[in-house]
């Protein structure tokens, strides 16, 4: 009898392979972009996985087995184990292919470490799935949950609702790529989420890293690619999401708040993205007793990185911050009611575009010796609602060169743009209106070009000390006025200006005193007015904009100093790693390869050969599995 059975097992096995086979040809035999009938992301749609799958074993456990270890010990590949409400003191190690669960949630299962210096639950195999525990007591370098296998990564893993609380790390990735990590609860933590050292094209959604004693969730140690989205990541001691010389990562959606320190925090890390996420009310912190804090997002030595519509609020000193950090695009951002709104430090050729910077103390944009920058489309308008402060700047430029600062609107605040020491901007198509104290205000600041700006409704439209500027174009533009056409030099709009324009050109006669300067082309109505002249072409219907790098005029422009090269940002200083995996830090970044998004495929051409070969194919198959059915029969009959 036990002869028969294994016949019989062997049929069905070889069934399952013949149908896999088939199955397999007929894949390749419709499929014109992909013949080798290959399906990708592992998923092998075929007869012999299928019936693999069915011989899966589910274990519970205290049932089964009285420990968790017990049933992974005795589990094999592919099985299942759901444990039961308890409390499980174990320290755990999961070295082959599981799903680990629990019957009712992490509420009512909890796993505490036997041994505090070991990981809780140690995942040393790819492909597990591992939900709905609680874990605790592992020490102060020690992980709730932790990834890594000896030599090798440990990848395509599922940690999800899960809770790792009071560990020195509640989730640990060391050198493992493409795991999912969400709906986990990690707080009360050394550290929260902890990548390490390469842990690449992993996914960290919808986390809870709250009440953590130094990091809510860290990347750290070219940990690239990963997206983290909709995580929450509040009320940390230090920082919220922290990412340490890692690149190419994107972060979305999430929340970083009332941290005590910083919100977001890049260092030395490139070509990141951040977009939509909120950094609000993170408050002052003293480290070391030199660097104080309280910044939303700060990126220190971090270059070519977006920061895209994120919001950044109520923040002790600063809502964003650039230190030594160049071709940054910082746009569309709202940076109200902090310290200052958006500042750099020591940073160059960034583009700050379409920001929002309202109702901060002290500046709304500033630009501390940093130069080459694009500031275009901003908004800052002060009026802080906590009280008035004398020093209070739309936009405000300290020993900063070689800018441009166009289409900004500035309005109610002690200056609406401030230079100090700050030589060779050029400033242009900005609007200074409504109750500055000064519409602009130059001290010690000389050679800038400021043309094309719009002075309206403020308390004094200038104040210049000891500073010799340009105050019209460097070069003839063309424009329509009144329906004419005409080409002139072209200085900026004063609401004060009383001189006369003799020839209808829209350009005053008189020129507008500043001090030892003059506006020697004034515009008898605001910069908007004068638009382009048509272009010559009949089919084009895009206007001309005036040139911002004029050439020397009869003002007799100085000529532009050189473009200082960009500084080059100092090495921070480096965060201590987890001390279970002394390895050292790669000196460089590596060469990363280009994302690629798969060419989508046209419609499939009406069936041909390839399709004769499907139809052929199909009826081999049926023909096979009725001999196969009509053979186990007759089998079957002849051994009653």
């Amino acid at each position: 009898m036990k002869n028969k059975i294994t016949k019989l097992c062997a049929l069905f096995i070889i069934f399952a392979v013949v149908g896999s086979s088939l199955n397999g040809i007929a894949i390749a035999a419709n499929n014109p972009v992909n013949p080798t009938g290959y399906v990708p992301n592992g998923q092998l749609n075929n007869t012999l996985t299928n019936f693999i799958i069915s011989s899966v074993a589910i274990i519970h456990v205290p049932d089964d087995y009285s420990t968790i270890q017990a049933a992974i010990d005795n589990a094999s590949v592919g099985d299942t184990i759901i444990v039961r409400d308890g409390t499980y003191i174990e320290n755990i190690v999961i070295n082959k292919r599981l799903t680990i669960q629990s019957e009712n949630g992490s509420d009512f299962t909890l796993v505490q470490a036997q041994n505090s210096n070991d990981h809780v639950l140690s995942v040393m195999a790819d492909y597990v799935s591992l939900s709905g525990f609680t874990v605790k007591g592992a020490g102060s370098d020690k992980s709730g949950i932790y990834l890594r296998s000896p030599g090798t990564e440990v990848d395509h893993c599922n940690i999800t609702d899960n809770k790792a609380l009071n560990n020195g790390y509640g989730i640990f990735l060391y050198f493992s790529s493409n795991n999912t990590i969400s709906n986990n609860n990690v707080s009360n933590n050394q550290y929260g989420i902890y990548l390490d050292v390469r842990s690449n094209s992993n996914t960290i959604t919808n986390n809870i890293a709250r009440l953590n004693v130094e990091v809510g969730i860290y990347l750290n140690s070219f940990s690239n690619y990963n997206t983290l989205s909709s995580n929450t990541a509040n009320s940390n001691n230090y920082v919220g999401i922290n990412l340490d010389s890692s690149n190419y990562n994107t972060l979305s959606g999430n929340t970083a708040n009332s941290n005590d320190g910083l919100g977001i925090f890049l260092i030395s890390s490139n070509y990141n993205t951040l977009s939509s996420n909120t950094a609000n009310s993170n408050n002052w912190k003293i480290i070391n007793y030199y660097s104080s804090y309280g910044y939303g997002i700060y990126l220190y030595s971090s270059n070519n990185n977006n920061i895209l519509n994120n919001t950044a609020n109520s923040n002790k000193m600063r809502g964003i911050y650039l230190e030594t950090s160049n071709n940054n695009t910082i746009s569309n951002n709202i940076a109200s009611d902090n310290g200052v709104g958006i500042s750099l430090d020591s940073s160059s050729n960034n583009t700050l575009s379409g920001n929002t910077a309202n109702s901060n103390i002290w500046d709304g944009i500033c630009l501390h010796s940093s130069s080459n920058n694009t500031l275009s489309g901003n908004t800052a308008n002060l009026q802080h609602s906590k009280g008035t402060i004398n020093r209070m700047n739309g936009i405000y430029l300290w020993y900063s060169s070689n800018n441009t600062l166009s289409g900004n609107t500035v309005s109610n605040n002690e200056d609406g743009i401030s230079l100090y020491y700050s030589s060779n901007n050029t400033i242009t198509n900005n609007n200074f209106n409504s109750k500055n104290n000064r519409g602009i205000s130059l001290s010690q600041s000389s050679d800038n070009k400021i043309y094309l700006n719009d002075f309206i409704d403020n308390k004094a439209n200038v104040y210049s000390y000891n500073s010799t500027n340009i105050w019209n174009s460097t070069e003839k533009i063309s424009y329509l006025h009144l329906d004419n056409n005409y080409t002139n030099y072209l200085g900026n709009y004063w609401d004060n200006y009383t001189g006369i324009d003799d020839n209808k050109d829209g350009v005053g006669v008189t020129p507008y005193r500043i001090n030892g300067d003059n506006d020697s082309y004034v515009l008898k109505i605001p910069w908007e007015n004068y638009m382009p002249k048509p272009a010559s072409t009949p089919k084009s219907t895009a206007a001309p904009t005036p040139s911002l790098t004029p050439t020397p005029a009869p003002t007799s422009a100085p000529t532009p100093k050189p473009t200082p090269a960009p500084t080059p940002a100092p090495t921070p200083k480096s965060t201590a790693a987890p001390t279970q995996t002394p390895t050292t830090t790669p000196a460089t970044s590596p060469t990363l390869p280009p994302s690629h998004t798969p060419t989508p495929t046209s419609t499939p051409a009406p069936p041909t050969k390839d399709g004769w070969i499907k139809v052929i194919v199909t009826v081999l198959l049926v023909i096979c599995i009725l001999a196969v059915v009509l053979f186990l029969i007759i089998y079957v009959i002849r051994n009653r």
